[in-house]
């Protein structure tokens, strides 16, 4: 039988197995990073603003370079900590904002942009 966890249920077996102060240490940083990285210490690279993709707005961006990255929805989702329907409203933005129709399409537009 699989077990299905909510995102309430989550947070709180996420808090109990980093401790409350390695909890909150990653929850204070945002969205940047999955708490569950906590436990492998600071991350390797420090946590800025990504750059954005014009005319994206900065989560938009993220979400691009990950869509280019192969990710699917619910990877993406899991990785950002948010819900999947939060990230299939962001694609229907950028799919709006760029007249796009596939994610391929924007896979290759994010591959084109400089760095």
């Amino acid at each position: 039988m699989a077990v299905t966890m909510t995102h309430r249920t989550f947070h709180a077996a996420t808090r109990d197995a980093l401790g409350k102060e390695r909890f909150d240490a990653a929850f204070a940083e945002g969205r940047r990073r999955n708490p569950h990285d906590a436990l492998n210490g600071p991350p390797s690279e420090p946590v800025g603003e990504p750059a954005v993709l014009a005319p994206l707005t900065p989560r938009e961006s993220e979400i691009a370079r990950l869509v280019a990255a192969g990710l699917s929805n619910r990877e993406i989702a899991a990785r950002l900590v948010i819900a999947r329907r939060t990230v299939e409203t962001h694609l229907q933005h950028i799919s709006h904002k760029l007249d796009f129709v596939n994610r391929t399409q924007l896979a290759v537009w994010v591959e084109q942009r400089p760095l």
